[in-house]
C-alpha cells in the first residue's frame, strides 16, 4: 500500500500559497529538493534551451512505490505531513505531490519512471496537458527520472515573460549552486544542450570554490560551534583578494535560504570581524531544533522565520571568536540525529590546521598587502609578468586615481570614470549579463508598473509587489556591488519614477549617482572602477564624449616635456 495521501483542508490554509513554478528554474529547484528529499547522493540535471524546451533530473533515491505513482500528480497531496502540527516540525525539503502538479499543470508533456527500493519492477507515467494519460511497468534501477517537455506551453503568458536562453541558464546554474553548498557530501551535475555545465571534482573546500568561481582560494577557514540550546553551526570562510563581489550561502536544517535577517546578520558580524575591504566569501550551514524555524512563510520556501535570533548571533560570535581552523568531514555536515536535527559536531578535531596542513594567519589584511607591496611588484616585472589587477599607487587630490596595469602607468578621473561606465551600462546596453541580488531590494514607488518596465529597458530585473512597491531582483553584472548598491538603486529608480526616459535623461541621473572630485572611496572601490574600464575599455569615456582614463606612455610624456 502507498504513503501518498490528500492533505486535509485544516493543514492546506496553513500553508503558503502553494509552490510557485515561475521559470525553469524553479522546476529545476523542485526536482532537486524531492531528489533530496528520497535520500539521494547523485543527482543530475539535463536541460536544453534554458530548461524552456527540456528538463531532466535523474536521482539514486529510493523512488516511488507503484501505488503511490497515481496521486502524485494531485494538488497537495503528500507522504511528509499528516497532522497540523507536523507544519511546526518540518524536516524535508518539500512533497512531490505539490511540486509536480504544478510542474506537469504547466508544460506540455511529463515523463515519470521511477522504481522503490521495496518493489522489484518500477513504474512510468507519462502526463500530457496536465492530465495523466498511462502508467505501465519498467525495469530499471531504484531512483527516479523526471522529464518535462516544453514548460509553460500551455500557458503561454507566463512563457512570453521568459527571459533569454543564456539568462535561464544562469537562473538554473544559481539553483544548482545552492544545493551543491548546502549538500557537499552529495554529487550534482548540470548538462546543458548535451554539455557538461557544473560537477565537482574533488570533495574540499576549495574544490567548491573553484566550481563556482573558476579561481582558487588563497586561504580556506574551516569552523564549527555548538551550544547548549542544541543549535549548532559549520562554516566555510574563503579569503580572495580577486574576489571583487564575495558571495555568501546559507542552509538551515539543509534547506538553502535567502533569509533576510539571517544573512544582514551573518554580512554584519563577518564586516565586523574582518573589515569592509576585502571580507571573505561565506558558506554557513545552521542546525536547529525543527520547532524554532517556520519554512513555511514563503511560497518557494526561500525564507524561514527563526523565532529567536539572538541564539544564531551567539554561536556565530563563537565561531569567528577564536578564529580557529578545524579539520570537518562530510559524514559530519550530513549527520541527522533521531530527532531530524543535524549536528556537524560529531568528529571535529580542533587542531588548528589549515584544510592543506598549513598553519593559518591570524591576520588576513597582512596577505592582502603583500600582495601590493613593491617587492612582489617587482618580482612579476623581473619575471615579465604583468599584473592580474590594478594596482593603484596614488589618489591626487581625492579625485585622479595614478594606478599601473599590465606594465603600463595610467591615470583615471574618478568620476567621469564611474559616470562613463554607468551611462553606457544603463543606456547603451554594453553589459549583456545580469547578476541576480541574494536578497531582492524593495522600494516605494508612484508608479510601479510603469518603473518595472523602465527598470526593465536599463538592464535591470524587478517586480511590482503591492500598488506602491517594486522589488529590484537583479542588476547588470558589471555593477560590482562594490560600486552599485541599495542606496544609489534607490536614487535611480526616484529619478526615473516620474520621468521620461531619454539619453540626456540617463547622462544626468549617471552623473548624478557617480563619485565626485574630492570624494574618499575605499580603495578596493576604486581597484574595481579601473579594473571594468580595463575590461570594457568603451566605458573610458563619460556621456559628453571626454575620455576618462589617460596612459602615461612615451610619446605623451615626450610631448609633455617638449621632446618633440
Amino acid at each position: 500500500m502507498g504513503s501518498v495521501r490528500k492533505l486535509s483542508p485544516d493543514i492546506i490554509k496553513q500553508i503558503a500559497a502553494g509552490e510557485v513554478i515561475e521559470r525553469p528554474a524553479s522546476a529545476v529547484k523542485e526536482l532537486i529538493e524531492n531528489a533530496i528529499d528520497a535520500g539521494a547522493t547523485d543527482i543530475q540535471v539535463y536541460i536544453k534551451s534554458g530548461g524552456k524546451e527540456y528538463i531532466k533530473v535523474v536521482d539514486d533515491g529510493s523512488g516511488i512505490l507503484r501505488d503511490d505513482v497515481p496521486l502524485i500528480f494531485e494538488k497537495h497531496t503528500t507522504s511528509k505531513i499528516y497532522e497540523p502540527e507536523d507544519l511546526h516540525s518540518i524536516i524535508t525539503l518539500g512533497f512531490r505531490g505539490e511540486a509536480l502538479h504544478a510542474i506537469a499543470y504547466a508544460a506540455r508533456r511529463v515523463v515519470l519512471t521511477t522504481k522503490h527500493a521495496d518493489e522489484d519492477v518500477g513504474s512510468r507515467a507519462v502526463v500530457e496537458d496536465g492530465k495523466l494519460k498511462d502508467i505501465s511497468m519498467v525495469s530499471r534501477t531504484d531512483g527516479t527520472t523526471i522529464e518535462v517537455f516544453d514548460l509553460f506551453q500551455r500557458l503561454p503568458a507566463r512563457r512570453k515573460f521568459l527571459k533569454s536562453i543564456g539568462y535561464e541558464t544562469r537562473k538554473i546554474v544559481d539553483v544548482l549552486f545552492r544545493y551543491v553548498f548546502a549538500y557537499p557530501e552529495k554529487t550534482f551535475s548540470l548538462y546543458v544542450d548535451g554539455k557538461p555545465k557544473i560537477k565537482i571534482l574533488g570533495k574540499e573546500p576549495k574544490d567548491f570554490y573553484y566550481a563556482y568561481t573558476k579561481r582558487k582560494p588563497e586561504d580556506v577557514n574551516i569552523l564549527s560551534a555548538e551550544n547548549d540550546a542544541n543549535i549548532s553551526g559549520n562554516m566555510w570562510l574563503f579569503f580572495d583578494s580577486m574576489n571583487y563581489q564575495p558571495f555568501t550561502f546559507i542552509s538551515i536544517n539543509g534547506r538553502p535560504v535567502v533569509s533576510g535577517s539571517i544573512y544582514a546578520l551573518v554580512k554584519a558580524i563577518i564586516r565586523d570581524r574582518f573589515g569592509a575591504e576585502i571580507p571573505p566569501s561565506v558558506v554557513l550551514w545552521l542546525w536547529l531544533p525543527p520547532h524554532v524555524i517556520d519554512p513555511n512563510i514563503h511560497p518557494a520556501k526561500l525564507e524561514v522565520d527563526i523565532k529567536d535570533k539572538t541564539l544564531v548571533k551567539h554561536l556565530l560570535l563563537s565561531m569567528l571568536r577564536e578564529e580557529r581552523t578545524v579539520s570537518v568531514s562530510f559524514n559530519d555536515i550530513s549527520y541527522q540525529t533521531k530527532d531530524g536535527v543535524k549536528n556537524p559536531t560529531g568528529n571535529i578535531s580542533n587542531d588548528n590546521t589549515a584544510i592543506d596542513g598549513k598553519k593559518t594567519s591570524p591576520s588576513r589584511i597582512s596577505s592582502v598587502i603583500k600582495m601590493f607591496s613593491p617587492s612582489e611588484e617587482q618580482k612579476q616585472v623581473e619575471k615579465g609578468d604583468y599584473q592580474e589587477i590594478p594596482q593603484i599607487i596614488d589618489v591626487i587630490d581625492n579625485t585622479f586615481v595614478v594606478y599601473r596595469y599590465k606594465g603600463q602607468i595610467k591615470i583615471a578621473d574618478q568620476h567621469a570614470l564611474m559616470e562613463g561606465i554607468l551611462f553606457s551600462i544603463l543606456w547603451e546596453h554594453k553589459d549583456k549579463y545580469i547578476q541576480s541580488l541574494t536578497i531582492p531590494w524593495h522600494y516605494e514607488v508612484r508608479n510601479p508598473e510603469e518603473v518595472v518596465e523602465k527598470l526593465s529597458m536599463l538592464g535591470f530585473e524587478s517586480t511590482v509587489l503591492s500598488e506602491n512597491t517594486v522589488a529590484v531582483r537583479a542588476v547588470p553584472s558589471v555593477l560590482s556591488l562594490r560600486i552599485w548598491n541599495r542606496e544609489l538603486m534607490g536614487q535611480l529608480i526616484a529619478d526615473i519614477d516620474t520621468s521620461t526616459l531619454s539619453k540626456d535623461k540617463i547622462a544626468d541621473v549617471a552623473c548624478k549617482l557617480s563619485i565626485k572630485a574630492g570624494d574618499k572611496p575605499s580603495q578596493q572601490f576604486l581597484q574595481t572602477l579601473v579594473k571594468i574600464g580595463e575590461e570594457y575599455p568603451e566605458y573610458r569615456y563619460d556621456p559628453h564624449g571626454r575620455p576618462a582614463v589617460i596612459v602615461l606612455d612615451t610619446p605623451l610624456l615626450e610631448k609633455l616635456f617638449k621632446r618633440k
